[in-house]
Formats: structure tokens, C-alpha cells, sequence
């Protein structure tokens, strides 16, 4: 049997950017509809927004520096990211990352520091990578 994968390219997934938007959009729909101070909604909605912008950048339309734009796959859950201005970053995969059939949220946890996340949706990567990374996230690296 051949090798599995082991390093993939990101692109810009509009997917990914629906799963954002939606949960956002719903929180400044409760958000207005509360009993609170005008204030406290502009203010919370600004929040809400700001990080639903930067979370659209970095992690979905991939326009930052510190956007992940590949990420390799090594032994024992470690993982490498290739971010976009050029660094990488190294951590282990955490057991907390989510699997579905739709969506994986690959949660790295980095020695020292606090966790990075990077979503990704079956249009974020190329062809059959994004089941075949589902299979390998799922039942191991075997082999």
C-alpha cells in the first residue's frame, strides 16, 4: 500500500467562510434582541465583528502573515505549519481536534504557548486530500 500523505496546501475556502459567518451573524441577531444598553450592544456587536473579520482573514481567506498556508503531518501527532510571511510553527496535534464529515478543526498545541486552530472545509484542500487527511486525523497513521 502506498504511503499516505503527508504534507498539505491550503487555499481559500468560501465554505469555511459560511460556517463563520452564520454563527456570527446569529449572535448579533440575540445580541439585539437583548434588554441591554444601546451602548453595550454597538460595543459587543463591534467585538463580535472585529473577530469575525480576523478569523475571515487569517483563517479562511488566507490574506495575513500569520495565515496557515500548508502544514506537514510528521510522526507521533506532531505537526508543522508553514504560515505565510515564512515561519513555522511546531506543536503536537491535539486530541480535542474535531473530525465530521464536513468540517476539521485541527487544534495544535505549541510548547510554551497558547493553542492555534486552523480550520478547514473539503474546499480548503486539493482533490481527495481533505478525506484522506479525514481517514488519517480519524483512525491514525498507520502503516
Amino acid at each position: 500500500m502506498g504511503s499516505l500523505q503527508r504534507h498539505y496546501a491550503l487555499r481559500p475556502a468560501p465554505l469555511a467562510l459560511l460556517y463563520l459567518l452564520l454563527p456570527s451573524l446569529l449572535t448579533l441577531y440575540v445580541l439585539a434582541r437583548l434588554s441591554v444598553g444601546m451602548i453595550w450592544q454597538i460595543g459587543t456587536g463591534l467585538l463580535v465583528l472585529s473577530a469575525c473579520l480576523y478569523l475571515a482573514l487569517r483563517d479562511v481567506l488566507l490574506r495575513l502573515g500569520t495565515s496557515c498556508v500548508a502544514f506537514r503531518l510528521e510522526k507521533e501527532s506532531s505537526i508543522t505549519l508553514m504560515l505565510k510571511e515564512g515561519t513555522h510553527l511546531s506543536g503536537v496535534l491535539a486530541d480535542d481536534t474535531l473530525v465530521t464529515p464536513f468540517f476539521l478543526v485541527l487544534v495544535i498545541r505549541q510548547e510554551g504557548r497558547c493553542s492555534r486552530h486552523v480550520w478547514l472545509t473539503p474546499g480548503s484542500l486539493e482533490g481527495d486530500a481533505f478525506r484522506r487527511l479525514r481517514v488519517v486525523l480519524r483512525w491514525g497513521q498507520a502503516g
